[in-house]
């Protein structure tokens, strides 16, 4: 474990691990001021993809179906991620063993809704909710 955590530090320039200790602070916040319209999907790099089917695999077996196997004009074998099924686990991400060949992108949203805000739209009413999700406009 050492000599991972070692290697992880000069990976990343980093000189002690003591460099990393409360650098996650700034970015944590009660799970009620999420935004619920967040959301992020994968990406397959079909140039850079060895077709080992392992994101496929996982996908297929232990979370939401989302990525197929298709033939592309050429008669190639792709993968390609479904977008509108894809809940962001990111475990295709984790088991693929080549870099860069599955991305996580984040998909724009018009508005932002955090749980706190949802919850204030449902007890105040639907009048109240369209002026709040308009001020975010």
């Amino acid at each position: 474990m050492i000599d991972g955590l070692n290697n992880y530090l000069d990976e990343k320039g980093i000189a002690s691990v003591m460099d990393l200790v409360g650098r996650s602070v700034p970015k944590y916040t009660d799970w009620g001021n999420l935004d619920l319209n967040y959301k992020v999907v994968a990406k397959i790099n079909n140039d850079k993809c060895i077709h080992c089917n392992k994101c496929y695999i996982s996908c297929e077996d232990t979370s939401h179906q989302c990525i197929d196997r298709l033939t592309d004009e050429n008669g190639n074998s792709i993968l390609k991620v479904r977008e509108e099924d894809c809940v962001g686990c990111n475990l295709c991400s984790i088991v693929c063993p080549v870099d860069g060949a599955i991305d996580m992108i984040e998909q724009p949203s018009d508005t932002a809704l955090t749980w706190n805000e949802r919850q204030a739209l449902i007890s105040g009413g639907l009048q109240s909710g369209q002026k709040l999700i308009n001020k975010k406009n």
